[in-house]
C-alpha cells in the first residue's frame, strides 16, 4: 500500500470538530498508522517546518513520526489548525500534491463556543464569550504579530473566524483535486458513526467493512451559550452555510 514514502492523508480541521475522536477511530484500523502524537503541527509552525541552517523543509524529521508504521499501512495525522492558517495548504501541496484531505465541519456557533470554553479553561482568555467575540477582529488585526507563537491571537482567539469554512476550503481545492477532499459533518460522525466511517475508509482506500466502536465525539461543555446570542451568531453564518452547501454538496439546515 505504501507508494511514495510520504504521509498519505491529513485530517485538516476543524478545531473542536471531532478530530481527536476521528483520529482514534482511524488508528484502530490495521491498514492505517497515525502517530500517538495526533497533532504533529509540522506544516503550521515555522520552527517545525523549516531547517534554519538550510531553509529547506524538515521532511526527514516529520517522517520520524512514522518509524513504527508497518510497510502495508497508510500514514496519516490530524492537526486541525491546518485548515485555518492561510499558508498551510501550499506547504502541504509542495510536500505531497496527491495528499488526501479530510475536513470535519461542525456547526460554527457551537464550535465557536466550544473553542472559547477550551481556551478559557486553559486560562488563556479572561473575557466573557460575547466580549471575546466582539473584539476578535481587533485582536487578530492589531494584536496578532507572530503566528509561530503558540498563544498568538490568530491561534487561540479566532472563535468566529474559524467558522467561515468556505474560504478555508477554497484554498485547498484550488491546489488539490476535489476528489482528494472529503467533507464530513461532525454531527454525522456522532450520529451516523458506522456509515460515516465506511465512507472515510472507502475514501482512503482501506477495508471499508471494518467496524470500529463508536464513541462520543463531543463532551458537553459546562454551561450553555445564551440562546439570544446563539441566534445572532447563527444569522452571521447564514450566507456562509449556503456557500458551504454549494462547495461541499452537504446540507446544513440543522445548524444554528
Amino acid at each position: 500500500m505504501r507508494a511514495n514514502g510520504k504521509v498519505d492523508f491529513l485530517v485538516v480541521g476543524t478545531q473542536k470538530g471531532g478530530t481527536t475522536a476521528l483520529a482514534s477511530f482511524l488508528r484502530q484500523h490495521p491498514q492505517i498508522f497515525i502517530p500517538e502524537i495526533k497533532e504533529a503541527h509540522f506544516f503550521d509552525f515555522e520552527r517545525e517546518y523549516l531547517d534554519p541552517s538550510t531553509g529547506s523543509p524538515r521532511y526527514g524529521a516529520y517522517h520520524q513520526l512514522y518509524d513504527d508504521a508497518q510497510p502495508h499501512q497508510l500514514w496519516g495525522e490530524a492537526t486541525p489548525i491546518y485548515m485555518f492558517l492561510p499558508f498551510v495548504a501550499s506547504r502541504i501541496h509542495a510536500y505531497n500534491p496527491a495528499m488526501k484531505l479530510i475536513f470535519l465541519l461542525r456547526d460554527p456557533v457551537k464550535r465557536a463556543y466550544s473553542h472559547y470554553k477550551m481556551v478559557r479553561e486553559r486560562e488563556w482568555e479572561r473575557w466573557p464569550f460575547a466580549l471575546a467575540a466582539a473584539i476578535e477582529f481587533f485582536r487578530v488585526r492589531f494584536v496578532s504579530g507572530d503566528s509561530d507563537e503558540r498563544k498568538d491571537p490568530i491561534r487561540i482567539n479566532t472563535y468566529l473566524s474559524r467558522g467561515f469554512y468556505s474560504w478555508q476550503i477554497r484554498r485547498f481545492v484550488r491546489l488539490f483535486p476535489i476528489e482528494n477532499c472529503l467533507f464530513v459533518k461532525s454531527e454525522d460522525l456522532l450520529g451516523r458513526h458506522d456509515c460515516v466511517m465506511r465512507r472515510i475508509f472507502g475514501f482512503l482506500g482501506v477495508d471499508s467493512e471494518l467496524k470500529v466502536p463508536a464513541a462520543r465525539v463531543f463532551v458537553g461543555e459546562r454551561g450553555n451559550l445564551n440562546p439570544l446570542l446563539a441566534r445572532v451568531l447563527g444569522l452571521l453564518y447564514r450566507r456562509e452555510r449556503r456557500r458551504l452547501e454549494q462547495l461541499t454538496g452537504l446540507k446544513f439546515s440543522d445548524w444554528s
